[in-house]
């Protein structure tokens, strides 16, 4: 509509404000009027009518073909209001989306004062330290052991004791498997007819005998990595020793005590070395005590898994 900017106008009644305006109205016939002015217009669907209330009286149409594509125009404000900027933590697309102390950094708004998360490098860990091995956790082994040394026999009736004086040689080959618990070691150890315990001196030992032994023992720490430890194995444990014919059909009862010796570790290989082992065996038949000790410096040779 084009009317002197002093003339209020209106289409169906509706006020647009004074002076050319510019009216979105639906398809048909509408009334525009300003002042004393009026004019019927018919206004077609996609046209655009001019039409002048005052000077010129004759309504101008023109038609617009519309596109079958419609064409959106997106426009951006150049800052948005305060109320929708992101604060630190919110997402965003540019910086104007944050609020003015902070910044967009992969696509979320950051305080620029804060410090900046560093990620800790990591150092790649070498085929040597993978492959090392801590006593630590549960472990089982399995090994062998030999031992060696010293021993004499004592038998004690009730009109009293007769012993040995001389020192006799003592033998045993035996199989251990097990396991560790962090530094405490739980055992088994068996001689498999490979225990001589006395075999000089028959008929009491005439061959070689069976034996068992349950032990636990202790790693007493004396120098510890994850590839090599020393350690001091202190030990004890409780078993039997019998050999049909070869112990004159008497079955012992032993303990066992190790007090004094030290282990080494490489990685899963122990090795123990018993400076001595020392050997106590008991045995009662027919109102008669018989006692064996021995006393067998050895070598035990574990691995763990």
């Amino acid at each position: 509509m084009r009317a002197p900017s002093s003339v209020e106008v209106f289409v169906d009644d509706q006020s647009f404000g004074p002076g050319a305006q510019i009216a979105d109205v639906d398809p048909g016939t509408h009334t525009v009027r300003a002042g004393t002015a009026s004019q019927s217009v018919n206004v077609a669907a996609g046209a655009i009518t001019v039409v002048p209330l005052g000077g010129n009286t004759t309504p101008t149409t023109t038609t617009t073909t519309p596109t079958t594509t419609p064409t959106t125009t997106t426009t951006t404000p150049a800052r948005p209001l305060a109320e929708m900027l992101g604060s630190a933590g919110e997402s965003c697309r540019a910086r104007s989306d944050c609020e003015p102390n902070l910044k967009c950094v992969d696509l979320v708004c950051i305080d620029e004062n804060a410090p900046r998360h560093v990620t800790p490098k990591t150092t790649p860990v070498s085929t040597t330290e993978a492959k090392s091995f801590a006593l630590a956790g549960v472990h089982g082994f399995v090994g062998i052991s030999l031992r060696a040394g010293p021993g004499w026999l004592m038998t004690a009736n009730g009109s009293g004791a007769t012993t040995d004086t001389n020192l006799q040689g003592t033998f045993a080959f035996a199989l251990r498997f097990g396991l560790f618990a962090n530094r405490n070691e739980l055992a088994i150890e068996i001689a498999p007819f490979t225990d001589l315990p006395y075999n000089t001196r028959p008929p009491t030992f005439t061959g070689p005998a069976f034996g068992a032994v349950a032990t636990y023992g202790y790693y007493a720490p004396l120098y510890e990595t994850p590839g090599v430890g020393v350690y001091w194995p202190v030990r004890f444990g409780a078993g039997v020793l019998a050999g049909a014919g070869n112990t004159d059909n008497r079955a012992y009862l032993q303990a066992r005590m190790d007090f004094i010796g030290f282990a080494l570790r490489f990685s899963r290989i122990m090795v123990d070395l018993d400076l001595p082992s020392f050997r106590y065996l008991f045995s009662t038949v027919s109102g008669q005590t018989y006692h064996l000790f021995a006393w067998r410096a050895g070598l035990n040779v574990a691995l763990m898994f």
